[in-house]
């Protein structure tokens, strides 16, 4: 085996125990996590339906922010029966007049958009 493959193989393990080592580690996790959640802060909405429960949003719920941001349209995705989580698109986020919503509000079913 020539030298280069030998070195390619090497860089290759050594990049991927780093990153495999990063993800586990639940300090680097937390703390990529708290950042995400300062960053998209006021651009998603827990809504709580039909209930004055306590939301609790796990904060690995934020890349599922991320990953179901849409350019235009406002997604929804359910973290429990009755608590769902509105996303809203790039269009409305990126406009200067952005007014952030609230984290958290409790709504009642007939008031669903979706």
């Amino acid at each position: 085996m020539n030298k280069i493959k030998i070195v390619f193989r090497i860089l290759t393990f050594v990049f991927f125990t780093i990153n495999v080592n990063a993800q586990q580690d639940p300090k680097i996790e937390t703390e990529r996590l708290v950042k995400l959640s300062q960053k998209l802060e006021g651009t998603y909405q827990l809504q709580i339906i039909d209930s004055r429960e306590k939301a609790a949003m796990p904060l690995s719920i934020l890349d599922e922010v991320t990953a179901k941001r849409h350019t235009t349209d406002v997604v929804y995705f359910w973290i429990k029966n009755n608590i769902r989580v509105m996303v809203l698109p790039l269009s409305v986020i990126t406009k200067k007049d952005f007014i952030p919503v609230e984290r958290v509000v409790n709504i009642s079913s007939k008031n669903l958009s979706k």
